[in-house]
């Protein structure tokens, strides 16, 4: 999630250097202050569905900013951290444009030719990211959208409202309107509901899951928060044959792994491990998920 900062410095650059373009307007400040005071109250109902998301705590992404070791708790005090930190970049990215422009005034006047130009790029930009969202695909690139979305629509209502074609605009966003319920409630690349709902539904006391690659821990986060068995993702160095057994005889393990060629170098030291080491009781397939039920030698 760090290229999101990046985003949300640009957005905000951005609208400064069209402010000052416009003639410094007092209303259109007034108006766009106002915008973003609604994005942030929208935010703060969006804030736990994101974080969810991301499943990590201080990460540095806009919405949290400078969290410097405190804990995400939605009180005033991080409500008035984010103004701030926003605020700041604000002023950051004021000094920073108006430094530019007195060092070279010409470039007020390339800037006013560029802006059409930037504004197209952005629709595109919003068109395929819209459309890549809908086509299921791994956890990484819906998951990335759902977290950018928000600041990318502040770029893009930017660039449809300087186009001046307002057909065009509406055919677009309602397009895009559809291919976004897509990508929020379509059908998942991975099913990670169905294999948390088969542990859950088969496993005995003492059952451990272990997941591969580890990272894979942070999606079945998502549907197995409240299980009632431990799950771990699984450390590659751990399962080394000069390595300590990471389980004792006897003990049951759910192994799950995301099935795609893309992750076999991460998955195959884990599946070996297990082959080797453990019986294999069951065994079934979800989409691009595969979980087998060990019992350890």
């Amino acid at each position: 999630a760090y290229p999101t900062l990046g985003l949300w410095g640009l957005q905000l650059s951005l609208f400064w250097l069209c402010w000052h373009l416009a003639g410094r307007k007092i209303g259109r400040l007034l108006r766009w202050l106002l915008a973003q005071g609604l994005i942030t109250a929208v935010f703060a109902l969006w804030w736990p569905l994101m974080q969810e998301q991301l499943q990590r705590g201080l990460t540095f992404n806009w919405p949290i900013l400078p969290q410097f070791g405190i804990d995400l708790s939605g009180t005033l005090a991080d409500t008035l951290s984010l103004a701030l930190a926003a605020g700041g970049l604000v002023v950051l990215g004021g000094i920073l444009l108006w430094l530019i422009v007195w060092w070279q005034p010409r470039l007020l006047q390339w800037a006013q030719k560029l802006l059409p130009i930037i504004a197209i790029a952005i629709i595109l930009a919003f068109i395929l990211a819209t459309v890549a969202g809908a086509i299921p695909r791994g956890l990484s690139i819906r998951r990335q959208l759902f977290v950018f979305w928000p600041v990318a629509i502040l770029l893009a209502t930017w660039a449809f409202a300087s186009i001046h074609k307002p057909q065009l605009v509406g055919v677009i966003l309602g397009v895009s309107l559809v291919l976004a319920a897509i990508t929020a409630w379509g059908r998942p690349f991975e099913d990670w509901r169905g294999i948390a709902q088969y542990i859950e539904a088969n496993g005995q006391p003492g059952d451990v899951v272990v997941l591969t690659p580890g990272w894979a821990r942070m999606a079945f986060d998502r549907y197995y928060a409240n299980g009632r068995f431990p799950y771990q993702g699984a450390n590659n160095n751990a399962y080394a044959d000069d390595a300590p057994a990471p389980f004792a005889a006897g003990q049951r393990v759910w192994l799950v792994w995301i099935n795609t060629e893309t992750t076999d170098a991460q998955t195959t030291p884990i599946t070996h491990w297990f082959a080797s080491h453990a019986d294999n009781l069951t065994r079934r397939d979800f989409r691009h998920l595969t979980v087998i039920e060990y019992a350890v030698r």
